[in-house]
């Protein structure tokens, strides 16, 4: 199609986790809020404002810390076609490349340890065997 925005797809995917290798057909990536606890701020402001005035907020008397965010995990789930079944709950080195045309060129979108947390196939009769598998990040050791 002339004239067409140029995309990226998942074709040409691979993502291997230690001895598995998994033929990618959709790639999620989700990134945890990081810690960011501003979402919290309680709405203050009452009618007694002025219409167009600004909001007013505070932060809250004690803040949610907890594991929904706090930490910043990146978590990658994949779909892929294959009987592979990934390790789990033990931390392997996790890579995602693609070959890009043209070229090829190959591109890394991750390199480095997970733990696969989920993981699931289905077998269906004249269907392709599909699967799916959640990865998390292993953070940094500094």
């Amino acid at each position: 199609m002339p004239g067409a925005a140029p995309y990226q797809d998942s074709q040409s995917t691979v993502a291997v986790f230690g001895d598995s290798t998994l033929y990618c057909t959709n790639i999620q990536r989700s990134i945890e809020g990081g810690g960011d606890t501003s979402d919290q701020a309680l709405n203050v402001a009452t009618l007694n404002q002025a219409s167009g005035e600004c909001m007013e907020y505070q932060l809250p008397a004690l803040v949610d810390c907890g594991p929904g965010g706090a930490d910043g995990k990146i978590t990658f789930t994949i779909d892929y076609y294959g009987t592979a079944a990934p390790s789990m709950d033990q931390a392997y080195n996790l890579k995602i490349t693609q070959s890009v045309q043209p070229g090829p060129v190959q591109v890394d979108y991750c390199d480095g340890p997970a733990r696969c947390t989920d993981s699931s196939t289905t077998w269906a009769v004249g269907e392709v065997v599909v699967g799916n598998a959640t990865f998390v990040l292993e953070p940094d050791e500094e």
